[in-house]
This record gives C-alpha cells, structure tokens and sequence, in this order.
C-alpha cells in the first residue's frame, strides 16, 4: 500500500492532538480492528478501482426497500445492495448536511474538522480531505452538488479538481438553492465520460429528500408520500448513473459506495425535519457499498459502524492507507467478511437547537444495544428492547449512564476545543438562503454562551420555531405569527429572534423591527437580548443616546450580560468615551476571557490609545483561543501593520 504521508507531519498540518492521544481516541471508538495491511487474499480489494461516492441527503435507512421499507419503490438501490455489502446500522454524526459531509470527506469528529452548523462555519484549509490525498495519488477528482449549504464557500471543495455547484435558475440572474435530482444526474454523467479513462474519485450529492418536499401526484408538500416520491425519484436518477457506467464499460473497475448524511423526523418523536435531536430517525442510515469482483453479493453487515468510517475505507479501497490523523477505522476487513467484526462506539452531536435557542447542545453516543443522550438531564435508550426509543431507562441504569458519560468526556477531550471553527461573515443574501432552507444564522454579538436548558423539554417551541422557518418564504405573515409566540415564550433565544427581525426588513427606514423590539420589552421588561438590538438598531439610525441610555437600562436589569458590556463599549468608543469605553470592555472582559470579539474590542481601545503592542498581543492571544477566526486574522494584519508604518 502506498503511504500518504509522515503521520507527525499531517498531524501538525492539521493541528491535532498528539499521537498518543489519536490512539487512545482509538481505543475509546472502536474494537478489534483487524488490520489488512499484509493480509494477503481477498481481504485485499483489487487494485486499479475508481471511486463513485454517492451521498443521500435527508435519507433515512428504514425508508429503502432493502431496509425493509415498504412506502415506496427504491429498485436501483435494492439491486445495488444485492449486488454488493450492505450496513444494516450505520449512525450519522450528525443530522446537519455541512458537518456530516465534512466528517465523510475526512474522516474526523465535528469537534476535529469545527464544521458544527449549516452556513456559518467552513471547513478549514487545514484539513486534509479524501479528494486531496487521491488527487496527490493521480486520481481525476470531481464533485457534483446540489445544495447551496456544501457550496465552495464552505470549504468542502479541498481536492476536487472540479466541483460542479451550479444551480438553476429560479429568477432573472439568481441561482435557485437546490438543484433536482435530473440535473444532477446529468452534470454526473458528463464528468463520468470526461475521467472514464483514468482513475477517479467521484463525489455525486443528491438533496431533493430535503424539505420542501415536491409532490408530482397531488400529495401534500409536507407528507411522507411526497417524501417518498422524492426518494423514489433520486433512486431513479442513481439507476441512469450506473447505466453511464455499464455504457462506458467501466463498472467493473468503479466502487460504488452510497451513504445517507443524516435522516429525516417525518413528525416522529415531535420532529418534522431533522437538526435538533438524535433520534434514530434523523442518525440511522443507509451505507451499501459495491466493489466489482471482491465484495460478497448480498453480503449484510450488522456491526455497527459510523460515517466517519467512510474515508479510510475509501482509501483502502484504491490502496492508499490512510493518515493516522482519520478518526475513522476502515471497513475493508468486514466488506470482505460481512460476518467478522464486533460493533463500534458511534459518536453524534446536534447543536441546532443550540444555535437558536442557547440550549445545551444534545450529544450521543452508541454502545452496543446502549444508546446515551446527553443533555443536563440525560436520555439512555435500550435499542434493542426499545427500537423506537420510546422509554427512557436512565434512572434504572445508573452505572451505564455514568460509565458512558465518561467515555463520552473522553472523546470529547482528545477532541480538543468544544467551540465552532472559522466562521463566515452571514450576509444577507446568506441568511435568506439558510433562511429558504430551513437553518439558522446566528448574528450579532448578543448571543454569548448558552444555558443549561434541555432542548428535549422544550419539542413544542422548537418544532413552532422549525415550522415557522419551514413557511417564510410561501407564508411570510404565518412565519411572523409563529415566531412572535416563539419569541415572547423564548426572548433570549437567538434564532427566532433574529429571524423575525429578518422578516421585519424592508427599505424604510422604520423597517419594524425597532417596533417588534419594544412590543417583547413590553412584553418581558427583563428581555435582554431584544433590548440589546434596540439599542443596536438606534445607535444604527443616528439616535445615540437614546441607544445608549438603553444599554445602561438593560446593564441596570442584567449587570452581569458580557454582551450588554461589550455593546455599551464599543458605542462609548465610537463616541470618543475612551474611559468609559474602557471600563464596559473591562467588565465584558471579565465575565467573557475567551470571547475574541471582545478581545477584538479591548485590541481596538487600546490602539486608539496608541497602545499599538497591547493591542497586537491582546489580538495574537485571540488567535490562539480561536486559530481559524477571520476576524481575528485581519484585526492582527491590521494591527501588525499599523506597529509597523507608525513612527
């Protein structure tokens, strides 16, 4: 097998922990791997393949045919699973599109890669992904996408020699933000003719599965059975792409490999779509692979395993071994042995309900028959009495949820930092996007930390917040009401908020969100962050004091609110209240050490101080705390220069 590189060297190219840590991760997440290097016979797939990565979005297992779904036809992967080896319990990482597709390319833990949400954050160019080693091994790589939340911009297109992300258009000059399923299987098979010649590694995605479901046959666009005709019909369009194959005689040199990147609730458990919890409807998927001439025909695996598995096995596969930097562990052993293997620990975290609400962040993990869900108050499900995760037996099994839990710590240490990686700037041509598809932009400095809320005792207003972003666009007045009731319940809670405030835009100048604001004060007088964007939106329109005189009132009812501080300081800069700028950014810097946007503010005090070296090391202390942040990066450059070019 060939080696990619030094492990030592892409380990520090990554930025990773130490060695000694990567093997105890190891050892946390998997049991008896058998290794296959020297292996020998058909342990070893043959050499010279092509790669063909297919990934479902929004697909549940339990939907296909060959999981035994019964709603809906899916002939072209029944036949793609009879030919080749199909997992019975694959486990998504996590139910949000960008970070799962971000742990299949690289075969890292969101907390490894950063990508945490859909929109906001970027895979670092520090990662090392699939496409990038193959394309250092000679291999053609090609991507074709279908939505705007794995467009290029959000780092996902590392190694890919081209990466189709064009989408139609809906309007005169404006993209549309998701591309059909037809579309895509044309864009495919024309890069399949293209690199048929050579070795390849191609990555086809398909998203009609996504909400909002289309319907050809009358049923309703939020039905299951149009869910189902949206499978139906991406199956359809994976039978023409293998068809190319067989036509270009290249099937029996292309592994086919098809994997879900998360589920979908279908109203199971009180979750319409997916993102806020981790139920198996939105973490169990579908995983088949075919490799011409090696995997068993109708072979069924029913270890679990974990998408973070796929990138070291597609790298076996064409006989690359992998970096040791890959959290995942190859399937190559039990693709070629469907029988051998014991089950893995799988890891999966949603943060959604985390970036809207402030709740705690949910994280699961897999043992056996066990699975923990983690929150304030812990959930731990008996799969295999309780397939349906219907009872909670947390309280009867003490010890199991305490050893999970500790081994649940674990990963997350060797992990490293909990907090998001680069984030980009949300324009508002962003949000509306994220917006259309049903996600959340957090913006703004009013939302710092999070609370201990258990986003499992508060279903109702999240699924009126996930409705309410289901219908902004068709029904703007019903996402107004939705999310006016979700606020008032919820003031503090970033995502409906803000998103009601996006809602309330116009190009007046009194838009209505400085009138939405005062009616939740009205409302809860204690509402910390409404009143803070009040006063951002004043000081915004020219009426300073009054902005500032809210701030002082909010800073009266919540002395101890970071972001209050930080807000009150930065407009007593831009004032010329140097002083009392200083005081607010020493508090804000007090309740929030870490918190590089104020770090950012205290660098900008001190170098309109003339503090030039306090500010270039207040900003490289930022750096360290978040390596990746843009923000952080160009304030530094600035500063740096400024060092520099000063007398």
């Amino acid at each position: 097998m060939t080696d990619v590189n030094d492990a030592r060297q892409l380990r520090r190219h990554l930025n990773l922990p130490p060695a000694r840590n990567i093997v105890w991760l190891g050892l946390i997440l998997t049991l008896a791997v058998v290794p296959i290097t020297g292996c020998g016979g058909d342990t070893v797939p043959p050499a010279g393949l092509s790669l063909l990565l297919v990934t479902l979005d929004t697909t549940r297992a339990d939907v296909l045919g060959c999981y035994g779904g019964g709603e809906g036809e899916t002939p072209n992967l029944d036949r793609l699973a009879g030919e080749g080896v199909r997992f019975e319990r694959c486990t998504a990482c996590t139910p949000m599109t960008a970070p799962s597709h971000a742990t299949i390319l690289t075969g890292t833990w969101p907390m490894v890669h950063k990508v945490r949400a859909n929109g906001t954050g970027k895979l670092p160019d520090s990662a090392t992904t699939v496409a990038e080693i193959l394309l250092a091994q000679g291999f053609a790589t090609r991507a074709v996408v279908a939505s705007f939340v794995v467009k290029r911009m959000f780092g996902l297109a590392q190694g890919f020699e081209v990466y189709d992300e064009r989408m139609p258009l809906s309007a005169p000059r404006r993209p549309a933000l998701e591309r059909p399923a037809n579309l895509v299987a044309e864009a495919a098979i024309s890069n399949l003719r293209d690199v048929a010649g050579s070795p390849f590694f191609m990555w086809v995605h398909f998203y009609d599965a996504h909400h909002p479901y289309v319907s050809t046959t009358g049923n309703g666009p939020d039905s299951r059975e149009a869910y189902m005709e949206e499978i139906e019909l991406v199956d359809r369009q994976l039978g023409r792409i293998l068809a190319v194959l067989d036509g270009l005689g290249i099937t029996d040199t292309t592994a086919v490999v098809v994997v879900g990147d998360h589920g979908e609730g279908l109203g199971d458990h009180g979750e319409f779509d997916h993102g806020f919890f981790l139920y198996e409807t939105t973490q169990h998927v579908p995983l088949i692979f075919k490799v011409p001439g090696w995997t068993p025909a109708g072979g069924v695996v029913s270890t679990r395993v974990r998408t973070v598995d796929l990138a070291p096995t597609l790298l076996e596969i064409t006989g690359v071994t992998p970096p040791e930097i890959m959290e995942g562990k190859s399937l190559v052993t039990m693709l070629a042995h469907p029988e051998s293997g014991a089950d893995r620990v799988a890891y999966s975290e949603a943060w959604q309900a985390h970036d809207a609400f402030g709740m705690a962040p949910l994280r699961g993990l897999h043992d056996g028959a066990w699975k923990l869900v983690d929150a304030p108050d812990p959930v731990l499900f008996d799969l295999a009495a309780d397939p349906g995760e219907t009872e909670d037996v947390a309280s009867a099994h003490p010890d199991r949820v305490a050893d999970m839990q500790h081994t649940l710590h674990q990963l997350l240490d060797v992990g490293g930092s909990d907090a998001a990686g680069e984030r980009l700037d949300i324009t508002d041509e962003t949000a509306a996007a994220l917006d259309a598809l049903g996600y959340t932009a957090v913006e703004g400095d009013g939302f710092m930390g999070m609370n201990d809320e258990n986003p499992l005792h508060h279903k109702e207003a999240i699924e009126a917040y996930a409705q309410a972003t289901r219908v902004m666009t068709t029904d703007p007045e019903r996402a107004k009401q939705l999310l006016a009731e979700v606020v008032l319940a919820n003031p503090e809670a970033p995502g409906p908020f803000f998103r009601q405030m996006r809602l309330h835009m116009t190009k007046r100048a009194d838009d209505g969100r400085i009138g939405f604001c005062r009616e939740v004060i009205t409302a809860r007088p204690e509402s910390k962050l409404p009143r803070l964007h009040l006063a951002q939106l004043l000081v915004r329109d020219g009426q300073i004091d009054e902005g500032i005189g809210e701030l002082e009132l909010l800073l009266v009812h919540a002395p101890q609110y970071a972001a209050g501080h930080l807000e009150l300081g930065k407009v007593l800069l831009g004032v010329g209240d140097t002083e009392g700028a200083r005081g607010h950014l020493e508090a804000a810097r007090r309740l929030a050490p870490r918190d590089v946007a104020v770090l950012i503010a205290f660098a900008r005090l001190d170098a309109a101080a003339g503090d030039l070296n306090s500010a270039v090391a207040i900003l490289e202390a930022a750096l360290e705390i978040e390596p990746d942040s843009m923000a952080v990066r160009n304030e530094l450059a600035l500063a740096r220069r400024t060092l520099v070019e000063s007398p």
